[in-house]
């Protein structure tokens, strides 16, 4: 699925066929995993280093997965896209 334009809107794209196409590699700031994170797993407590977008770390979210247990962890959501619920056994009840 793509966008439709025409060549004169943006001489950086490139159309074909009416879908508009944008390397992402000529936008600024958008080298796709090139920043180290390095982050200690809670469930199983092993050091993981994975390599993740700037951009979605600036202005998105990034979710990884640990290398030992193979849990999946959210460790950047600036937009607050995804809020979380923690259910269980509440201690309050009797």
């Amino acid at each position: 699925m793509g966008v439709s334009a025409s060549s004169s809107d943006d001489p950086d794209g490139s159309v074909e066929d009416g879908v508009y196409r944008v390397d992402l590699n000529d936008l600024e700031g958008a080298s796709r995993r090139s920043m180290l994170v390095s982050f200690t797993c809670n469930a199983c407590g092993g050091r993981t280093e994975r390599l993740v977008n700037p951009l979605a770390w600036a202005k998105g979210m990034v979710i990884v997965q640990c290398e030992q247990c193979k849990a999946w962890h959210k460790v950047a959501d600036s937009q607050n896209m995804v809020e979380e619920y923690r259910f269980g056994d509440n201690s309050d009840d009797e």
